[in-house]
């Protein structure tokens, strides 16, 4: 029985683990399919891919962005995707740089607090990859301005926080355009979490053909909740644990396993 888990971040954007760790676990674990879905980058799936060819786990392309609606964050995953996809590509190119003014934004909104914080010891903790609110978080925590990161999410860095600053105004419309040009499949990623169910109908409306049903911090009756949506809706299903590795305090890798007869839909889904 195929076990697969499709949505999952590695170091290149605010994971902990390399490509190849992901990859690792999957085969440890019994999963038979994972996606990479890195914010705003795809640079890390050829290695996954590779490394999937080497432990025998098929790695399906993907990309998380974050859009906008009605003043609401709305992240879409891009799966299935061709990542190398020009026009792909230079937008995520144009959203990365523009999450580096939105670090230094932030960076100077907390000045406000007195929380004085390098914005070059984020890029370094993102070690070249996409820097972001985690990473910031984290180098809050590490200059003995809270306890945790969590907590220094929570007081400063929440959506519409003190010190939050969008990441894009990229709309809906956009992420769901680049994404179908690249072949991939426009899922809504994490609905429980984000509070706006009455707005899926029309997501769907602007191209979104699939919902995450299955996440880490959906309860069981939220998953079987948006199953059926999808179901009234016409959507495919998908789910996953949004892994950061130990990011996020714990590992969730392994808590989120896709029913299988969601997957074949998902990926015959691509090709329409």
């Amino acid at each position: 029985m195929e076990q697969a888990d499709l949505h999952l971040h590695s170091c290149f954007s605010d994971g902990t683990l390399t490509p190849e760790e992901i990859v690792v676990r999957a085969r440890k674990r019994n999963f038979s399919t994972i996606a990479l879905t890195d914010h705003d980058t795809v640079d890390g799936l050829p290695r996954a891919i590779a490394a999937g060819v080497t432990y025998g786990v098929r790695v399906i392309p993907g990309v998380e962005l974050s859009t906008y609606y009605g003043g609401a964050e709305i992240h879409i995953i891009g799966l299935g995707i061709d990542h190398r996809s020009a026009a792909l590509n230079a937008m995520l190119a144009d959203l990365r740089s523009y999450r580096v003014e939105c670090v230094r934004k932030m960076v100077a909104k907390l000045r406000k607090f007195g929380v004085v914080i390098d914005p070059q010891e984020v890029f370094a903790l993102a070690g070249g990859g996409v820097a972001g609110r985690a990473h910031l978080a984290e180098v809050i925590w590490k200059a003995g301005y809270t306890s945790s990161p969590a907590e220094a999410f929570e007081r400063f860095l929440r959506d519409n926080g003190p010190a939050y600053e969008p990441k894009t105004d990229l709309w809906i419309e956009d992420a769901v355009e680049v994404i179908t040009a690249a072949c991939g499949i426009p899922v809504l990623a994490h609905p429980g979490a984000n509070g706006r169910d009455e707005l899926i109908p029309l997501f769907v409306q602007k191209g979104v053909r699939a919902i995450e049903a299955y996440y880490s911090s959906h309860t069981y009756l939220q998953s079987q909740y948006y199953v059926q949506l999808a179901r009234k809706l016409g959507t495919l299903v998908s789910g996953g644990s949004d892994c950061h590795g130990q990011r996020k305090g714990r590992e969730l890798f392994g808590t989120v396993r896709l029913p299988p007869e969601y997957l074949d839909p998902l990926l015959d889904g691509r090709t329409r």
